[in-house]
C-alpha cells in the first residue's frame, strides 16, 4: 500500500502546476453546483408561480386574520385602478361598498373559523376612480399554514355579467308586469300545448292559474274550432305568416262558451330553446250576441218591409233608389236599384215630387204628395206617398217613400161628387 501511495504521489508531482490548479477549481465548482441545484430549482419554481399569479386574469388576494392585505397580485390594477403597493398593509374592508360591508365583515368572521373548505362569495368594491365594480370568487383559510399565514382569495371581475343579469331581470320584470296587468288575456303556450296565462285570461274562463297550468289549449277550445286553430298555428310554424288573428270559441270551466278575438305570434328563442306562442285574446261574446241580435232584427225588419202591403222605397240624396220592397212592373227590384226615382214618375208630377223630397232633405220635416201612376198590374192608379228623413250621425242621408194605392178612395170620392 505504501508503495502504491508513493507512486501516486510521484505521479501527481509530475503534473504541471497550472493543470493541477485547474482541476482543483473544476472539482470545487462541481461540488458547489451540486449543492446549489435545490436552491436553483426552488428559485425557478417561485418565478414560475409568480409569473402565473401576476399575469392571471383573476386576482389573488391574501389577508391576515384581521383582514389586512398582505399580498395582492398585480392584476388588481386592471380592475380597481390601484397598484399592489397602494393596497398592501391596508384593511380590505376599506374598499368594500358600504352596502356590502356588514355582510362582508360577518362572512369573514365565519370564514377565519372555517378550515379546509373553499368559501364562495360576491361583493361590490370601490374603484380608484370612484366607480363600482363587482368581484366574486373563492376563498380558503390558510392561516395555519406557516408559509402563507393568511386567508387566500381568488376572485374575478364580474361587473359586466352582473349588469347583463340585472338588465335581463328588469326586462323580465317589465314583461311580467305587462303580462299580469294587461287588460286583455295573454297566454304563453309551448308547442306541446301546455301554457301559462295571466289573470285576465284565467278570469275570462273561470279557472285559477294552477288549474289552467294542468290543461292544454285543446282542452279549453270548442271541438269545432280546433282544426281552425291548428291551421293558423301551422302558418306560423311554416313561416308563411309572422302573426295571425282569428275568432275562436273557448269552453269556460262551467261549460259555457265565450267568443274570443285571438292574435297569435310565434316567438323563436335565439339560444336554441323550443319556440312558443304568445296569444292575446279579447272576449267578444257580448259583441257577437249584439251582432246576432242586430242581424235577426234586420232580417225581421227586412221581412216585414218586404211583405208590407205598402210600397217602401229608400232614395239617396242624389235621387237614386237604394232599396225597394216590391216589384215595379214591368221591372224587377234588381233592375230598379241605382236608377233615378224620377224615371218612374210621370213628367207632370216630377216637380211636385222633387219639391217635396228637397223640402224633407233640407228641413228634416216629413212631407206628403199624391200622384197618378202605373200600378203593378199595368193599370193607372192614384198613390199617396209619405216622405220621411233618414239620418246618420245627425245628418240626413236619404229619404223614405211609403206609398199607398188610394185608387179606390179616389174612385169613391169621384162617385160621391157625381151623385151630388
Amino acid at each position: 500500500m505504501q508503495s502504491s501511495d508513493c507512486g501516486k504521489k510521484r505521479a501527481i508531482e509530475k503534473i504541471p502546476t497550472h493543470r493541477l490548479r485547474k482541476a482543483k477549481l473544476e472539482c470545487v465548482s462541481q461540488k458547489v453546483a451540486h449543492r446549489n441545484r435545490p436552491e436553483e430549482a426552488l428559485r425557478q419554481s417561485e418565478e414560475y408561480f409568480r409569473a402565473l399569479t401576476e399575469n392571471s386574469s383573476d386576482i389573488i388576494i391574501v389577508v391576515d386574520k384581521k383582514g389586512n392585505i398582505s399580498y395582492v397580485s398585480s392584476s388588481i390594477e386592471r380592475f380597481s385602478g390601484y397598484k399592489p403597493e397602494e393596497l398592501i398593509g391596508k384593511s380590505a374592508f376599506e374598499f368594500i361598498h358600504p352596502g356590502d360591508l356588514p355582510r362582508a365583515i360577518n362572512d369573514f368572521g365565519k370564514a377565519v373559523q372555517t378550515t379546509g373548505v373553499p368559501i364562495a362569495n360576491s361583493f361590490r368594491v370601490r374603484h380608484k376612480d370612484g366607480s363600482e365594480r363587482v368581484l366574486e370568487g373563492l376563498g380558503k383559510n390558510l392561516l395555519d399554514n406557516p408559509l402563507i399565514a393568511g386567508f387566500v382569495m381568488n376572485v374575478r371581475d364580474v361587473t359586466e355579467r352582473k349588469k347583463a343579469e340585472e338588465a335581463l331581470k328588469k326586462s323580465e320584470e317589465k314583461f311580467r308586469n305587462i303580462f299580469e296587468n294587461s287588460n286583455v288575456g295573454i297566454s304563453v303556450t309551448s308547442l306541446d300545448g301546455t301554457f301559462n296565462a295571466n289573470t285576465v285570461f284565467c278570469d275570462m274562463l273561470g279557472y285559477s292559474k294552477e288549474e289552467l297550468s294542468r290543461v292544454k289549449w285543446m282542452d279549453i277550445t270548442l271541438q269545432e274550432d280546433i282544426a281552425l286553430s291548428n291551421n293558423y298555428l301551422g302558418q306560423l310554424r311554416s313561416g308563411k305568416k309572422k302573426s295571425v288573428r282569428f275568432e275562436k270559441r273557448y269552453i269556460k270551466k262551467d261549460g259555457s262558451i265565450i267568443f274570443a278575438d285571438a292574435s297569435v305570434t310565434l316567438q323563436k328563442d335565439k339560444d336554441g330553446r323550443p319556440p312558443y306562442y304568445i296569444t292575446t285574446i279579447m272576449d267578444i261574446t257580448e259583441r257577437k250576441k249584439a251582432e246576432k241580435a242586430l242581424r235577426e232584427s234586420e232580417e225581421k225588419w227586412r221581412s216585414l218591409v218586404k211583405n208590407a202591403p205598402n210600397m217602401i222605397i229608400i232614395v239617396n240624396r242624389d235621387s237614386t233608389i237604394h232599396f225597394i220592397n216590391g216589384t215595379v212592373s214591368p221591372l224587377t227590384i234588381e233592375e230598379t236599384i241605382g236608377k233615378s226615382i224620377y224615371d218612374y214618375i210621370e213628367p207632370e208630377y216630377q216637380n211636385l215630387v222633387r219639391e217635396t223630397i228637397e223640402h224633407v232633405l233640407q228641413t228634416g220635416e216629413p212631407g206628403r204628395y199624391e200622384i197618378r201612376g202605373i200600378g203593378p198590374h199595368g193599370r193607372s192608379s192614384w198613390y199617396e206617398t209619405h216622405v220621411g228623413p233618414i239620418k246618420h250621425d245627425q245628418q240626413i242621408v236619404a229619404v223614405t217613400l211609403i206609398t199607398t194605392d188610394i185608387s179606390e178612395h179616389k174612385e169613391a170620392e169621384e162617385a160621391l161628387k157625381t151623385e151630388r
